[in-house]
């Protein structure tokens, strides 16, 4: 059964490469190590030493004998003739050393002793620098919240609610301040998730308190900022 192509006309299969007709068939070739035998060749270098004008230094320790300084220095010889039994002379030669001489006392003449009085003038910014606080509280103004959580007793379906007290403020210390979030923390009083904070300070935010960590006898408020910005003004 024949093929068809779409249009009806017989399916034919395709010929070979026209280019293919004038290719020559290569006969005579070598093959260069195709099989990956390994080779071996012989260094037929003639290695000549290279000459240095690096002269070799004396031992380390004639070398330290020859540089090692006289203790004292010999002024003079004393000979000394001694007459043993058997009549022979035998010089015995001392060596005479130098002492070194102290020099004369100079006469100490009294001095007089004049007082001077020292005017001592307090750093009042050094003293403010020292005893300035190692960390620094800012004021903040709060809206504490309170959630609240119903249950549907039909369904169990779980609702939660913030319900916002009065105003009020107190002091913490801004330990991490970025552009999403902000950490404080504080001793006043436990503030609960859901809270409304804006620290009086150079950035100018409203912040909605999302975690509450004890820490140091206080608490750190993990806050996102919010999108509820009530006014604190009186």
């Amino acid at each position: 059964m024949a093929l068809y192509n779409k249009d009806g006309s017989v399916y034919t299969l395709s010929g070979p490469n026209p280019a293919m007709k004038e290719q020559d068939i290569w006969g005579d070739f070598v093959l260069h190590n195709m099989k990956w035998n390994s080779e071996k060749y012989k260094d037929t270098m003639d290695l000549k030493p290279v000459k240095s004008d690096i002269k070799v230094k004396e031992s380390f320790l004639q070398e330290l004998e020859k540089t090692k300084p006289e203790k004292t220095k010999v002024v003079g010889k004393v000979i000394e003739n001694s007459v043993e039994q058997n009549s022979t002379i035998e010089e015995k030669v001392s060596q005479v050393y130098e002492t070194p001489q102290q020099a004369p006392q100079e006469s100490i003449e009294e001095t007089k002793i004049y007082e001077r009085k020292v005017e001592v003038h307090q750093d009042k910014q050094r003293i403010e620098e020292e005893t300035k606080p190692e960390f620094e509280k800012t004021f903040i103004h709060c809206l504490p919240a309170t959630i609240r959580v119903k249950k549907d007793d039909l369904y169990g379906d779980v609702f939660k609610t913030v319900q916002y007290g009065s105003p009020t403020s107190f002091e913490g210390i801004v330990l991490v301040q970025e552009d999403l979030f902000v950490k404080i923390w504080t001793d006043a009083f436990q503030i609960d998730k859901g809270s409304i904070l804006y620290p009086k300070a150079n950035f100018k935010r409203w912040w909605k308190v999302n975690e509450v960590e004890s820490k140091a006898k206080g608490w750190i408020l993990t806050c996102m900022p919010s999108d509820y910005q009530p006014s604190f003004t009186d």
